[in-house]
């Protein structure tokens, strides 16, 4: 019970001690103020009842029991009481007043009332009396302090009562910030979301379909995701560091073929520009990278920042060179596959602005992926029981010959764009597997494919 109470005022207790303070004072100053006013009925009444006496007192000059008299009006909440006579008595009686009570000088807290001394409708004085405000404010303290007291409890005890439900939510609010946070460092990201579920249903059912349980819900949400994200982070940081290492690699054989194209004078012009043209390609590769590893950030954290070190800067080129080496290359690529024919448009004069890397890279793999496609629908089985194979056409059925495969590369222009299309004549791929192949690691029909 204690702890319940320090946890409930952990929270609230500036509003309920000012609610106590708020009480506590109103309730000393009308107390206050309901103690003079009974002061001042007590006064005039036992000044009414003595009021015959008092007249002749002072009419015979009798001090003494004027004074008695005096002593008999005031009561304990006066402080002091002073009679003065009119000018009229004056003259009969001895002394200007008459003063009883404390002699003390006055004070800040003092208030001083008058009143006229009236005696068989006839006036013959008035009467000074002097309240003490902190004199009485001690008086009130020792009468209330055990109804303070028990107004404090009361209170608690309603405040314990009225807040059982919004302390039931704070444990389970708590109950479950805490399990998450103990989990977070052990289990990990779908440990604390596991967790966080578990603790949505054991919410009072008041509270499971209130905005606080649907930002736990939206917590949830934000875990998962934050743990796919670093799933993603992972692969991609493992994706760099191998094509670092790839790039690193390629580099010792690239530089022994550098030094074997030296001595390929005996090769025909057309073959020693492919081979060159091919290993600009690795080169290029293997360059860009390591570039791409340099710019990566030592402590990246963000999938952005991987994304935007991947990609290189786009600029102005002429389309041709670009392209042409290209087919030149897969023409020579594929001089062995039978039946395969690639056509690539004249695109004299076009620039565009490209990235020059992924764009040739981008080219020549799809014109692989047509070409491969071809091999496996040639791969058919002639009359005579005979495979036809690299190029192998022993056998091979006038239909199967006929039937050729062609890749066309297409440019087109329009409003200031290029348009470009690799085209084939293949059998094509089923729509319900083509809608998955823009997804990174999916693949079909290609064995050891990579899905990239």
């Amino acid at each position: 019970m204690v702890n319940i109470i320090k946890r409930l005022l952990q929270y609230n207790r500036k509003y309920y001690v000012s609610v106590i303070a708020v009480f506590i004072v109103f309730w000393q100053v009308f107390s206050i103020f309901s103690i003079i006013k009974v002061a001042d009925d007590k006064l005039f009444t036992a000044m009414r009842q003595n009021a015959v006496n008092f007249e002749n007192a002072v009419l015979t000059s009798d001090v003494i029991e004027t004074q008695k008299i005096l002593w008999q009006i005031k009561n304990n909440y006066i402080k002091r009481i002073r009679y003065i006579p009119n000018k009229e008595v004056i003259e009969k009686f001895v002394f200007k007043e008459v003063l009883v009570g404390i002699l003390s000088a006055g004070s800040w807290s003092e208030r001083i009332k008058t009143v006229e001394v009236i005696s068989n409708g006839a006036s013959f004085g008035r009467l000074e009396y002097v309240v003490d405000f902190l004199d009485i404010n001690k008086i009130v303290l020792k009468q209330n302090y055990i109804l303070f007291i028990s107004v404090v409890i009361f209170f608690m005890a309603l405040i314990l009562l009225s807040n059982i439900g919004m302390l039931k939510t704070i444990f389970s609010m708590e109950r479950c910030i805490g399990e998450t946070n103990a989990m977070f460092n052990v289990v990990g990201h779908e440990g604390v979301q596991n967790s966080i579920q578990k603790n949505l249903q054991s919410l009072p059912n008041i509270l499971k379909n209130t905005p606080f349980a649907d930002l736990i819900k939206k917590l949830s949400e934000v875990f998962q995701r934050a743990g796919n994200l670093e799933k993603e982070l992972a692969v991609s940081k493992a994706m760099s560091d191998l094509s670092a290492q790839v790039a690193h690699d390629i580099r010792s054989p690239l530089a022994a073929l550098d030094s074997i194209t030296k001595d390929i004078a005996q090769l025909p012009e057309e073959k020693r520009i492919i081979i060159r043209s091919a290993m600009g390609r690795i080169r290029d590769i293997a360059n860009n990278l390591i570039e791409k590893n340099r710019q990566l950030p030592k402590d990246s954290s963000s999938k952005d920042t991987i994304v935007s070190a991947s990609v290189e800067p786009a600029n102005n080129y002429l389309l041709s060179s670009l392209i042409d080496p290209i087919i030149t290359e897969k023409h020579f690529q594929f001089r062995s596959k039978l039946g395969i024919e690639i056509i690539a448009q004249p695109s004299y004069g076009l620039f565009a602005k490209i990235q020059p890397i992924e764009f040739k890279r981008m080219v020549s793999n799809l014109i692989n992926n047509a070409v491969e496609a071809f091999e496996s629908r040639h791969q058919v089985t002639g009359d005579r029981g005979e495979r036809i194979e690299n190029g192998n056409t022993k056998g091979m059925p006038f239909e199967a010959l006929a039937k050729k495969g062609k890749v066309e590369v297409l440019i087109t222009t329009k409003n200031d764009k290029v348009k470009i299309e690799i085209k084939d004549n293949g059998e094509g791929i089923a729509p319900e597997i083509l809608e998955k192949l823009g997804q990174k690691g999916s693949t079909h029909g290609k064995k050891g494919g990579s899905g990239l």
